[in-house]
């Protein structure tokens, strides 16, 4: 589908051409600057060796071939090659001498006879490689020699041999037996045509060519036996492989493809002329059609195979005609027809740029061409764009339309027919009114509009206009049109460009004016009403057409050849398979230096890759971010996209039509955003896409077009969508590569909800109800409405339906639940329940009373709170079953509510709840209701186990109690709270109750109130017991709480750099063992998985011993790492108490004058507190990665919070 648009077109002369045709390719530059890499050629003129430097097109003489013939008297020269990696020259004379000349920048150093044929010269070919060189002589004999000159092989053409690989015919499959249809018989007998040999012109000379590795070589010569040219096909050593068979006609010029496949010549046929193809066996192998009246003079292919080059005799007016021809599907298109300067001497093509050639002209001049491969494709950005793609086939345009058909080549849509051969197309720009819808230039020189082939039959001639520009037109290059009436062309003169603008109108074309700019173009990209012109250099201009201003814009790292304009930018594709955004590399280690195609899908770039995938990126203007890849067929490139759907073409020539999901979902949001919803289901249903994206990809646009949406949408598609309707958002999740993020969803928590109240509320309408019913239906399912469903699913399909998408079983629950027996009835009969269980209880059912009916329904369906509620309105026969319900289910807070105004019911139940309490151990409580049912004995005790002994002091006072019963009950209180190490409060009632002030200050004592102790014991002339139990216990405190702070301290340093060891460790082991544990915690986890069951069957027992080796601190355990954090934690998080307590006691210690005592516990904490400030960047470094601990660790990923007071400390201390 690619057409040859031309890049570079240069025009050298230097005297020394004027009288050659043997010129060879010397030293080039090695910068980026394509013309500059030019370098150098040497030239023989008349005897003497010349070096060119083509850029100044100067030549130097470096040395004269008369001084190596006594006589002065030089043969013919015959051929003659450069070796680089010798630096020298290699020439060969008619004589048979090979004499070499070692070169550098000075000239010859050095020259030498090499080898003497000793024979006349006629032609002389070297291998691709220059390892081998096969010599023609003049008695059509053939030598080959090595690189070192060496003879290998000599072979006579005339020899009779066929050859090694000689096919011989075992007789299967001869004519005589074949059928033949109406012909009949005499088919068989009939002879092959062939052509007169008078009629031909030929020269009977030798001529060969080699394959590309040099494995093979051919000579096509002239068979005097069969009076007919042959070609003899020999391998490297010179050995006859094959002969050709016998074809008449055949012509002088050879060519073997590099690739090498098929040898091309001319051929001559009684009607016709035609190159023909023969394979390495000498066997014919297809041929295509030459145009008429043409006779080939030359024929050759460039390095990458891909294009065959023919120069042909015009023999109406003898003028030379170039023919570049490219095949695809078995077909040969003629891609660019055109004239060189002058009638050529000598063509050649480049061998390191394969679309380069070289053409030796008459007037000495070099004229140098190259070209690049390109789709000519409509702007496919625009959504009106129909996604045409021209192809050139000599004088037609093969237009086809993949919007509306993907018809491969040689096939197309449209045929139209131009005068002459077509070198260029152009689409016209879709900013504006056009009358034209396409535009060519042709050989001729004339520049072709075309209308609108939509309105024309299949083949097309409305030929418009046509308008004749009198340059030649192979100098005029890089046409763009512009705008609605501008063309742009331009035309190299020297190292100088000339920018022609032309304005279109009826009258003609107008050359409004030109400007020249220094340097040679080699592309030129259209951008609104400016042009993107890039020089040989890499550098780019941008032209603006209205001001004909040119500004440099910036420079590219190297020359490209494919360039495409977006908004973020231009994408640029270099011939190494580079992809660049202007001049910066677009790295994805799937695309780096191996990107073959691209198109640009805004917001796509679709990019082909030699590793055969596609790879989709989505350009913005701040990065390009990797959308998705899929494999492709080996070699397939782009050729154009439509709507969501990319066409590729395979080397062979066919075309491939995928749909990748980015362009689907980019073109579903079209729709969507356009309201057309049918379109929009019907591509996702046809993509398998979720449908709840037609939701999500604009929540509130659905909820806005909710009523278009239902009146477009088939009924059995909502019921499809509402099915799969689900709470995520999937441009979230599982389309997120395709969507910017969000940073809400609209319907957050909410979206089945509310989607399904929208369409209820469009559905629900009198006149859509019958319609709809399907869906209404699913809708309130969806959302748990099914008693809803079930009332109105009032026919036998509507029934069917819900049965369908609901489990018959809870359907039939679900009208019990609704106490509808009829439904259940119907639902239970189209189940596979048996009548003769349902039956019978549907009919106790309807037995019973509605309310006691409604309990026992409730009951079987385990709701409770609903059950209660209807056995409460029963009559007093149902009193005992009533309560034994509430005691069964534990219903109590329920019953009370119910039964708050029943005095003697609700007193019951509070009692049976407050049993219910103590034995679950809630003795408060239980308590609270023992009081509510007026059972102040059980309060009392219930209280006292809960330790409020304020509570149970207050229900003494209220009950009548003697002075002994009341001391004896403080004492019960007393010792509870004891028992629970709540002796602060033991010792408050000890005082105030048990008038016991000897035992408060004790329990003030134990609970390290020293404050509180103190004060009792001066309250009430206690004082003795200061220095008899409150000191002695305080400076027994302060000397515990010494030895756990130094203990806690010095677990913190032990285990702060334990940790930073272990993490050291881990950071040194080397990627391979990171591996390996990898595949082995994999392994670990299947294994685990399966054995599931066996886990959960442990005891509590096994899985407290599991968990304690889990944060064991035990070095060499996996998860040591997170189990010295979580311990640090727990230590950090301590401090909060002991600060508490040593304040406290410091506080008390300094009353008592034991400074030293004090300062000693003030300075152990400090000193503790400061090594854990300075810890705590260790155990939770900033830089640490978010995986570090698993989700189970959560509460050790940070350090604890904990509360601590800078009044703490007393200045006192302070040393």
């Amino acid at each position: 589908m690619k057409n040859l648009k031309l890049l570079l077109n240069l025009k050298i002369h230097c005297d020394v051409f004027e009288d050659t045709n043997l010129i060879v390719s010397g030293q080039s530059s090695a910068d980026n600057d394509l013309s500059s890499k030019l370098g150098n050629v040497f030239v023989i003129s008349k005897n003497i060796l010349y070096s060119a430097d083509l850029i100044s097109e100067k030549a130097s003489k470096y040395y004269d071939l008369e001084s190596l013939f006594p006589d002065k008297n030089v043969p013919k020269t015959i051929g003659m090659w450069y070796r680089d990696l010798y630096n020298t020259i290699y020439i060969c004379f008619e004589n048979g001498e090979i004499y070499s000349l070692i070169i550098d920048n000075n000239g010859v150093q050095h020259c030498s006879i090499s080898h003497d044929l000793e024979c006349k010269v006629v032609d002389i070919q070297w291998s691709p490689d220059e390892e081998l060189a096969a010599v023609v002589c003049d008695s059509d004999s053939l030598i080959l020699l090595n690189s070192e000159f060496f003879s290998l092989a000599e072979i006579d053409l005339n020899d009779s041999c066929r050859g090694e690989n000689e096919l011989i015919s075992v007789g299967w499959g001869k004519k005589e037996t074949q059928f033949h249809g109406s012909e009949g018989k005499n088919a068989a007998k009939s002879k092959p045509t062939s052509v007169d040999p008078s009629f031909i012109e030929d020269n009977h000379s030798v001529n060969l060519t080699w394959r590309g590795d040099s494995n093979m070589f051919a000579a096509s010569y002239w068979c005097s036996e069969k009076n007919m040219r042959k070609v003899k096909i020999f391998n490297m050593d010179g050995v006859l492989l094959s002969t050709s068979e016998d074809i008449s006609g055949l012509n002088e010029p050879i060519c073997w493809r590099p690739s090498g496949n098929l040898i091309a010549l001319p051929q001559q046929l009684p009607n016709k002329k035609v190159v023909s193809f023969l394979e390495k066996n000498g066997l014919k192998h297809g041929d295509f059609t030459l145009p008429a009246d043409t006779k080939v003079k030359h024929i050759s292919w460039n390095e990458g195979s891909n294009i065959l080059c023919t120069i042909c005799e015009n023999q109406q007016n003898h003028a030379e005609e170039v023919m570049l021809w490219v095949t695809g599907n078995y077909h040969w298109y003629i891609k660019q027809k055109f004239k060189f300067v002058s009638l050529t001497r000598n063509v050649w093509w480049d061998k390191e740029r394969p679309n380069r050639i070289y053409a030796l002209c008459e007037g000495g001049i070099l004229q140098i061409l190259e070209w690049t491969s390109l789709v000519s494709t409509s702007y496919h950005s625009q959504s009106e764009d129909k996604s045409y793609v021209s192809v050139i086939d000599n004088n037609s345009i093969l237009l086809t339309s993949f919007k509306e058909a993907v018809i491969p080549p040689p096939m197309s849509s449209y045929k139209l027919n131009c005068s002459d051969a077509v070198n260029h197309v152009m689409f016209a720009p879709l900013d504006g009114d056009q009358p034209h819808m396409l535009c060519a230039i042709l050989f001729n020189g004339d520049v072709a509009f075309f209308k609108d082939p939509l309105s024309s039959p299949t083949i097309l001639s409305d030929l418009v206009q046509k308008h004749n520009i009198s340059e030649e037109m192979i100098s005029l290059s890089h046409w763009e049109w512009v705008s609605p009436d501008i063309l742009v062309f331009c035309s190299s003169v020297k190292r100088e460009t000339h920018i022609h603008q032309l304005s279109i109108s009826q009258d003609g074309l107008e050359l409004r004016n030109v400007t020249k700019f220094q340097g040679n173009i080699i592309t030129c990209n259209r951008r609104a009403e400016k042009l993107v012109i890039q020089t040989t250099d890499g550098k780019l201009f941008s032209y603006n057409t209205k001001s004909l201003v040119v500004t440099e814009t910036l420079s590219l790292i190297e020359p490209c050849y494919d360039i495409k304009v977006h908004s973020s930018g231009l994408f640029c594709l270099s011939e190494l398979s580079r992809l660049y955004l202007n001049n910066v590399p677009i790295n994805f280690p799937s695309i780096t230096c191996k990107v073959t195609s691209f198109i640009l899908k805004d917001p796509y770039l679709l990019v082909t890759t030699s590793s055969h995938k596609l790879v989709i990126l989505q350009c913005s203007d701040s990065e390009n971010v990797e959308i998705s890849e899929r494999k492709l067929e080996r070699g397939s490139r782009l050729v154009t996209t439509f709507d969501n759907s990319v066409v590729l073409q395979a080397p062979r020539g066919n075309l491939e039509t995928i749909q990748p999901r980015a362009l689907t979902i980019l073109t579903l949001g079209t729709l969507i955003d356009s309201k057309q919803f049918k379109t929009a289901l019907s591509l996702m249903r046809k993509q398998r896409l979720d449908l709840n994206l037609i939701i999500d990809h604009n929540q509130k646009l659905f909820l806005d077009e909710v009523n278009n949406f239902v009146n477009q949408i088939d009924p059995q598609w909502i019921t499809l969508l509402v099915t799969e309707l689900s709470g995520e958002d999937v441009t979230a999740n599982l389309y997120k590569q395709y969507y910017k993020k969000k940073d809400t969803s609209f319907l957050n928590g909410s979206k089945v909800k509310s989607v399904c109240e929208a369409l209820l509320s469009v559905m629900s309408t009198e006149d859509l109800r019958k319609k709809y019913i399907f869906p209404i239906l699913s809708a309130l399912v969806k959302i748990g409405e099914m008693s809803k469903a079930i009332q109105l699913a009032s026919n036998e399909v509507a029934m069917q339906h819900l049965m369908f998408i609901v489990d018959s079983n809870k359907l039939y629950m679900e009208a019990l639940g609704v106490y509808d027996l009829n439904a259940a009835l119907k639902i239970a009969g189209k189940s596979q329940k048996d009548p003769k269980e349902y039956i019978p209880y549907l009919n106790s059912l309807k037995s019973m009373e509605p309310n006691y009916m409604r309990f026992v329904i409730d009951k079987k369906l385990k709701r409770y709170e609903s059950a209660l509620m209807h056995i409460s309105k029963c009559c007093d026969e149902c009193e005992e079953e009533c309560l034994k319900f509430i005691e069964d289910n534990s219903l109590y807070p329920s019953a009370l509510k119910i039964f708050k105004n029943d005095l003697k019911r609700s007193s019951v139940i509070a009692s049976k709840y407050a049993a219910y309490l103590f034995k679950e151990r809630h003795y408060e409580e239980s308590g609270i209701m023992y009081l509510r049912s007026d059972d102040k004995e059980k309060a009392l005790q219930s209280f006292t186990r809960a330790g409020n002994w304020r509570q149970c002091m207050i229900i003494v006072m209220d009950s009548n109690f003697s002075n002994e019963e009341q001391q004896k009950h403080a004492e019960n209180v007393c010792n509870m709270l004891i028992s629970a190490h709540k002796y602060s409060e033991a010792a408050i009632l000890s005082s105030e109750w048990l008038l016991d002030h000897d035992k408060a200050v004790e329990m003030y004592t134990q609970a390290r109130c020293w404050k509180e102790a103190i004060y009792t014991a001066k309250k009430f002339g206690k004082s003795s017991l200061i220095d008899t139990i409150i000191k002695d216990a305080l400076i027994e405190t302060a000397n515990i709480l010494s030895e756990d702070i130094n203990t806690q301290s010095d677990k913190t340093k032990k285990y702060v750099e334990r940790l930073k060891t272990v993490r050291i460790e881990k950071e040194n082991r080397t990627a391979y063992i990171f591996d390996d544990m990898s595949d082995t915690a994999s392994e670990t986890s299947s294994t685990s998985s399966v054995r599931t069951k066996s886990f959960q069957s442990r005891s509590s027992k096994n899985t407290k011993k599991m968990s304690r080796k889990m944060w064991s601190l035990k070095e060499g355990n996996p998860r040591e790492e997170e189990a010295l954090v979580a311990t640090l934690s727990s230590i950090i998080s301590s401090t909060e108490k002991y600060v508490g307590e040593v304040h406290s006691a410091c506080s008390s210690l300094l009353v008592f004058q034991e400074d030293e005592l004090a300062g000693k516990l003030q300075s152990a904490l400090d000193e503790w507190l400061s090594i854990i400030d300075k810890s705590k960047n260790i155990i939770w470094p900033k830089e640490a990665g978010t995986n570090e601990a698993s989700v189970l660790d959560e509460k050790f990923k940070y350090p604890p919070e904990v509360s601590i007071k800078q009044e703490w400390k007393f200045n006192l201390l302070k040393s």
